[in-house]
Protein backbone atom coordinates (compact mmCIF):
# COMPACT_ATOMS: atom_id res chain seq x y z
CA UNK A 1 0.00 0.00 0.00
CA UNK A 2 2.66 2.25 1.09
CA UNK A 3 4.53 1.56 -2.38
CA UNK A 4 1.36 1.95 -4.17
CA UNK A 5 1.07 5.58 -2.66
CA UNK A 6 4.26 6.38 -2.79
CA UNK A 7 4.19 5.89 -6.75
CA UNK A 8 0.96 7.10 -7.07
CA UNK A 9 2.76 10.45 -5.23
CA UNK A 10 5.45 10.72 -7.82
CA UNK A 11 3.08 10.56 -10.76
CA UNK A 12 1.11 13.53 -9.43
CA UNK A 13 4.31 15.25 -9.09
CA UNK A 14 5.78 15.03 -12.84
CA UNK A 15 2.24 15.64 -13.89
CA UNK A 16 2.62 18.96 -11.83
CA UNK A 17 6.28 19.52 -12.91
CA UNK A 18 4.23 18.55 -16.57
CA UNK A 19 2.20 21.81 -16.03
CA UNK A 20 4.90 23.47 -15.15
CA UNK A 21 6.30 23.06 -18.36
CA UNK A 22 3.53 23.64 -20.06
CA UNK A 23 3.12 27.10 -18.85
CA UNK A 24 6.40 28.28 -19.12
CA UNK A 25 6.67 26.89 -22.91
CA UNK A 26 3.50 29.77 -23.07
CA UNK A 27 5.14 32.29 -20.69
CA UNK A 28 5.04 34.87 -23.97
CA UNK A 29 1.70 34.60 -24.30
CA UNK A 30 0.22 34.82 -20.53
CA UNK A 31 2.38 37.82 -19.38
CA UNK A 32 0.29 39.43 -17.15
CA UNK A 33 -0.81 42.32 -19.52
CA UNK A 34 -2.53 39.85 -21.40
CA UNK A 35 -4.57 38.78 -18.32
CA UNK A 36 -7.77 40.40 -19.02
CA UNK A 37 -7.80 38.78 -23.47
CA UNK A 38 -9.64 36.24 -24.83
CA UNK A 39 -6.97 34.58 -26.14
CA UNK A 40 -5.09 35.02 -23.02
CA UNK A 41 -7.57 31.82 -21.38
CA UNK A 42 -7.61 30.04 -24.74
CA UNK A 43 -3.58 30.13 -24.55
CA UNK A 44 -3.65 28.52 -20.55
CA UNK A 45 -6.13 26.14 -21.19
CA UNK A 46 -4.66 24.95 -24.40
CA UNK A 47 -2.68 21.53 -23.68
CA UNK A 48 -2.46 22.32 -19.50
CA UNK A 49 -5.87 21.56 -18.87
CA UNK A 50 -5.29 18.02 -20.76
CA UNK A 51 -2.30 17.59 -18.85
CA UNK A 52 -4.13 17.72 -15.20
CA UNK A 53 -7.42 15.76 -16.44
CA UNK A 54 -5.08 13.16 -17.98
CA UNK A 55 -2.84 12.63 -14.56
CA UNK A 56 -5.96 12.67 -12.68
CA UNK A 57 -7.92 10.57 -14.42
CA UNK A 58 -4.43 7.69 -14.83
CA UNK A 59 -3.66 8.29 -11.23
CA UNK A 60 -6.96 7.74 -9.64
CA UNK A 61 -6.35 10.19 -6.97
CA UNK A 62 -8.82 12.17 -5.74
CA UNK A 63 -7.14 15.41 -5.11
CA UNK A 64 -4.99 14.73 -8.37
CA UNK A 65 -5.22 18.26 -10.27
CA UNK A 66 -5.37 19.98 -7.15
CA UNK A 67 -1.85 18.29 -5.96
CA UNK A 68 -0.34 19.53 -9.38
CA UNK A 69 -2.16 22.96 -9.06
CA UNK A 70 0.18 22.87 -6.08
CA UNK A 71 3.00 21.91 -7.31
CA UNK A 72 3.28 23.99 -9.62
CA UNK A 73 2.31 27.04 -7.25
CA UNK A 74 5.44 25.78 -5.15
CA UNK A 75 8.00 26.12 -7.70
CA UNK A 76 6.41 29.24 -8.73
CA UNK A 77 6.71 30.88 -5.81
CA UNK A 78 10.02 28.69 -5.13
CA UNK A 79 11.31 31.09 -8.13
CA UNK A 80 9.80 34.44 -7.34
CA UNK A 81 11.04 34.47 -3.96
CA UNK A 82 14.93 32.66 -4.06
CA UNK A 83 16.08 33.95 -7.84
CA UNK A 84 16.26 37.76 -6.73
CA UNK A 85 18.79 36.55 -4.44
CA UNK A 86 21.56 35.42 -6.54
CA UNK A 87 23.34 38.08 -8.39
CA UNK A 88 23.35 38.70 -11.96
CA UNK A 89 24.14 40.81 -14.85
CA UNK A 90 22.99 41.27 -17.97
CA UNK A 91 25.43 40.38 -20.83
CA UNK A 92 23.56 40.79 -24.14
CA UNK A 93 22.00 43.98 -25.51
CA UNK A 94 19.88 45.90 -25.80
CA UNK A 95 19.90 46.85 -22.05
CA UNK A 96 17.44 49.40 -21.54
CA UNK A 97 17.43 48.79 -17.45
CA UNK A 98 20.18 48.06 -15.14
CA UNK A 99 19.35 44.63 -12.83
CA UNK A 100 21.68 43.16 -10.66
CA UNK A 101 20.00 39.60 -9.62
CA UNK A 102 17.86 37.22 -11.24
CA UNK A 103 14.31 37.88 -12.58
CA UNK A 104 12.21 35.13 -11.92
CA UNK A 105 8.91 34.21 -13.31
CA UNK A 106 5.31 36.14 -12.51
CA UNK A 107 3.67 35.18 -9.88
CA UNK A 108 2.25 31.94 -10.69
CA UNK A 109 -1.23 31.83 -12.05
CA UNK A 110 -4.23 30.68 -9.75
CA UNK A 111 -4.62 27.42 -11.74
CA UNK A 112 -4.69 25.78 -8.17
CA UNK A 113 -8.65 27.55 -7.61
CA UNK A 114 -10.07 25.20 -11.02
CA UNK A 115 -7.91 22.54 -10.12
CA UNK A 116 -9.82 22.12 -6.96
CA UNK A 117 -13.30 22.69 -9.05
CA UNK A 118 -12.23 19.82 -11.86
CA UNK A 119 -11.59 17.35 -8.96
CA UNK A 120 -14.85 18.06 -7.36
CA UNK A 121 -16.65 17.30 -10.47
CA UNK A 122 -14.92 14.32 -11.63
CA UNK A 123 -15.64 12.71 -8.71
CA UNK A 124 -19.51 13.08 -9.20
CA UNK A 125 -19.59 12.13 -12.96
CA UNK A 126 -17.90 9.15 -12.54
CA UNK A 127 -20.61 7.48 -14.16
CA UNK A 128 -21.15 9.71 -16.92
CA UNK A 129 -19.99 9.91 -20.71
CA UNK A 130 -16.74 11.09 -21.65
CA UNK A 131 -18.61 13.87 -23.93
CA UNK A 132 -20.79 14.95 -20.45
CA UNK A 133 -18.10 15.29 -17.69
CA UNK A 134 -15.93 17.24 -20.76
CA UNK A 135 -18.37 19.53 -21.05
CA UNK A 136 -18.86 20.24 -16.96
CA UNK A 137 -15.13 19.88 -16.22
CA UNK A 138 -14.26 22.52 -19.14
CA UNK A 139 -16.63 24.65 -18.65
CA UNK A 140 -16.18 24.56 -14.56
CA UNK A 141 -12.74 25.22 -15.54
CA UNK A 142 -12.79 28.49 -17.03
CA UNK A 143 -15.39 29.96 -15.20
CA UNK A 144 -13.49 29.40 -12.31
CA UNK A 145 -10.40 30.49 -13.67
CA UNK A 146 -11.28 34.00 -14.84
CA UNK A 147 -13.35 34.82 -11.45
CA UNK A 148 -10.20 33.96 -9.85
CA UNK A 149 -7.74 35.64 -12.22
CA UNK A 150 -9.30 38.40 -13.61
CA UNK A 151 -9.19 40.05 -10.47
CA UNK A 152 -6.19 38.95 -9.24
CA UNK A 153 -4.85 40.03 -12.81
CA UNK A 154 -6.26 44.13 -11.88
CA UNK A 155 -4.58 43.43 -8.17
CA UNK A 156 -1.14 42.30 -9.95
CA UNK A 157 -1.01 46.07 -11.76
CA UNK A 158 -1.40 47.89 -8.63
CA UNK A 159 1.25 49.42 -6.66
CA UNK A 160 0.10 46.86 -3.70
CA UNK A 161 1.63 44.06 -5.61
CA UNK A 162 5.00 45.89 -6.31
CA UNK A 163 6.80 43.75 -3.78
CA UNK A 164 9.16 40.92 -2.77
CA UNK A 165 5.52 38.63 -2.42
CA UNK A 166 4.08 39.07 -5.73
CA UNK A 167 7.09 40.39 -7.52
CA UNK A 168 5.66 42.65 -10.41
CA UNK A 169 8.15 45.22 -10.13
CA UNK A 170 10.94 42.44 -11.48
CA UNK A 171 11.36 43.17 -15.07
CA UNK A 172 14.72 41.97 -17.09
CA UNK A 173 16.85 44.43 -18.80
CA UNK A 174 15.06 44.07 -21.76
CA UNK A 175 12.04 45.49 -20.65
CA UNK A 176 11.81 49.08 -22.09
CA UNK A 177 10.44 51.50 -19.95
CA UNK A 178 7.39 52.49 -22.68
CA UNK A 179 6.09 48.85 -22.54
CA UNK A 180 2.77 47.92 -21.33
CA UNK A 181 4.49 45.59 -19.05
CA UNK A 182 6.36 48.65 -17.33
CA UNK A 183 3.54 50.76 -17.20
CA UNK A 184 1.53 48.05 -15.75
CA UNK A 185 -1.21 48.33 -18.12
CA UNK A 186 -3.36 45.60 -20.12
CA UNK A 187 -3.23 45.21 -23.77
CA UNK A 188 -6.17 47.28 -25.05
CA UNK A 189 -9.49 45.78 -24.70
CA UNK A 190 -10.72 43.74 -27.68
CA UNK A 191 -14.08 44.82 -29.06
CA UNK A 192 -17.27 43.11 -27.32
CA UNK A 193 -17.69 40.90 -30.53
CA UNK A 194 -14.25 39.68 -30.80
CA UNK A 195 -14.18 39.22 -26.91
CA UNK A 196 -16.85 37.05 -26.68
CA UNK A 197 -16.21 35.00 -29.87
CA UNK A 198 -12.70 34.40 -27.76
CA UNK A 199 -14.36 33.12 -24.68
CA UNK A 200 -16.25 30.82 -26.78
CA UNK A 201 -13.27 29.10 -28.70
CA UNK A 202 -11.64 29.33 -25.03
CA UNK A 203 -14.77 27.23 -23.73
CA UNK A 204 -14.46 24.98 -26.89
CA UNK A 205 -10.98 24.46 -26.30
CA UNK A 206 -11.28 23.84 -22.28
CA UNK A 207 -13.79 21.07 -22.94
CA UNK A 208 -11.99 19.60 -25.59
CA UNK A 209 -8.65 19.37 -23.50
CA UNK A 210 -10.89 17.69 -20.61
CA UNK A 211 -12.35 15.17 -22.93
CA UNK A 212 -9.00 14.50 -24.64
CA UNK A 213 -7.49 14.08 -20.92
CA UNK A 214 -10.46 11.66 -20.08
CA UNK A 215 -9.42 9.31 -22.77
CA UNK A 216 -6.04 9.22 -22.67
CA UNK A 217 -6.00 8.80 -18.85
CA UNK A 218 -8.16 5.86 -19.36
CA UNK A 219 -5.63 4.88 -22.21
CA UNK A 220 -2.74 5.34 -19.26
CA UNK A 221 -4.12 2.96 -16.67
CA UNK A 222 -4.53 0.44 -19.12
CA UNK A 223 -0.82 -0.09 -19.66
CA UNK A 224 0.59 -2.68 -17.86
CA UNK A 225 3.46 -2.06 -15.67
Amino acid sequence: MMSGRLCSGCFLYVGGTAVCESLLLKMEYIARPDMHSAFFYIVVSLGTLGILTAVAIASRQRWACTIMAAVYTAFGVAFLWILPLIPAQPKLGPVYREISHFIPWEFPLLVIVPALAIDLILQRTTTWRPILRAMAAGLAFLVVFIAAQWPFASFLMTPLARNWVFGTDYMDFSTPAWSLYARFLFIPPEAALQFWRGMFVATITSCLMVWLGIHTGRAMQNVQR
